[in-house]
């Protein structure tokens, strides 16, 4: 699911740079993996989702049901709830704001569970390929 990062109309070979991925760990699609991009992801069933998770869970909204952002400013994730009436979970417990998440976190949506795995933080970010890259073959998310 790494290519469905990139947005059509790129150009070929613009490389894309994940901050961290969320991965089933259970439910529909158990194993798949998302790539979570700087700025704000959207999670729900819709394939307008920045993160779509159409794998048969009928409890996830089909659009916003949940998001989640780095900040690379603070290098921090951030998970919220997005305003539909099916709770979030985050660790076991009901998300009814915005929380930061960690490395090995889990966010529950309807009967799917997501762990996310950081990449992106303090001692590690892509600021260095952003600074010295050449832009005509990278783009940041």
């Amino acid at each position: 699911r790494m290519d469905e990062s990139i947005e059509p109309g790129d150009k070929a070979g613009v490389v894309i740079y994940p901050t961290g991925w969320l991965v089933i760990k259970n439910g529909p699609g158990r194993g798949a993996a998302f790539p979570v991009m700087r700025g704000v992801s959207q999670i729900g069933r819709g394939s307008d989702q920045t993160i779509a998770l159409d794998f048969g869970d009928m409890a996830i909204s089909r659009q916003q049901h949940a998001a989640i952002a780095y900040d690379p400013t603070t290098h921090q994730f951030h998970v919220g709830h997005g305003g539909k009436s099916n709770l979030v979970r985050l660790n076991g417990k009901p998300l009814l704001s915005t929380a930061v998440a960690g490395d090995g976190d889990e966010i529950q949506i309807g009967e799917t569970t997501l762990v996310l795995k950081v990449l992106c933080n303090a001692d590690f970010n892509w600021s260095a390929v952003e600074s010295g890259g050449d832009a005509n073959d990278m783009a940041i998310a």
